[in-house]
């Protein structure tokens, strides 16, 4: 594996396991909007869409008029189940610690502060360089990579001293946008040959394999 100075990771399904309370919060946001024809269990499977994706799909199959109103009902109920069933998955933070002197962003669709947020809460924000996330008002979300970019560009990173990591085919996406390898978690929200057929340059069964990509 090359060696990297730069490391972006996703949040959710790559640090986080949210997955439950995400789904639990769009379910509860469509059910007070009317839309019963979704069940928990296939919102559950299709959340390796992204939260954001999946609700924009949804509302634009049923009445795209009802998109800010399922966003706001699910950004209300989630801020305040964010750790009901979630936490960071096993070897995160060790991960992290061991390699604090690795520069690392995160790239997320979450809101920024719900994802700060998350950060303070397990005690890891001090390792994390900066947040982008998906509610910013003057930047495009993930997987449009502009202002990646320019925080690469800002530290002097290299695209190929760089490497994304993530767990859907949305990072994949971003991650070839940006020009940078993508190395995907296996046990996020997406199976394993999904990430494998969308071309995913490396797979790792847990966060503390990336230890191989350290420039020490």
């Amino acid at each position: 594996m090359e060696k990297k100075d730069f490391f972006i990771f996703d949040l959710d399904g790559t640090l986080f396991d949210s997955r439950r309370d995400i789904t639990d919060s769009i379910f509860f946001a469509l059910i007070k909007n009317g839309i019963k024809r979704y069940p928990w269990d296939q919102i559950y499977l299709m959340l390796k869409m992204g939260s954001l994706n999946l609700m924009e799909a949804i509302a634009y199959a049923e009445s795209p008029k009802l998109l800010p109103k399922i966003i706001k009902i699910f950004r209300d109920f989630y801020s305040h189940h964010l750790f009901d069933h979630s936490s960071l998955y096993p070897g995160v933070k060790q991960f992290l610690e061991s390699s604090k002197n690795i520069k690392k962003v995160i790239w997320t669709i979450k809101d920024k502060e719900m994802a700060i947020k998350i950060l303070k809460k397990y005690n890891i924000n001090d390792y994390i360089d900066e947040v982008v996330g998906g509610d910013a008002i003057n930047i495009k979300r993930k997987p449009d990579p502009s202002y990646i970019n320019l925080i690469m560009e800002g530290l002097g990173i290299a695209k190929e001293k760089a490497i994304m990591i993530g767990d859907t085919l949305l990072d994949i996406k971003a991650a070839k946008n940006l020009g940078v390898k993508i190395c995907c978690v296996s046990y996020g929200f997406t199976p394993k040959n999904e990430l494998i057929e969308a071309g995913a340059d490396y797979i790792i069964d847990e966060i503390g394999e990336l230890v191989n990509f350290l420039n020490k």
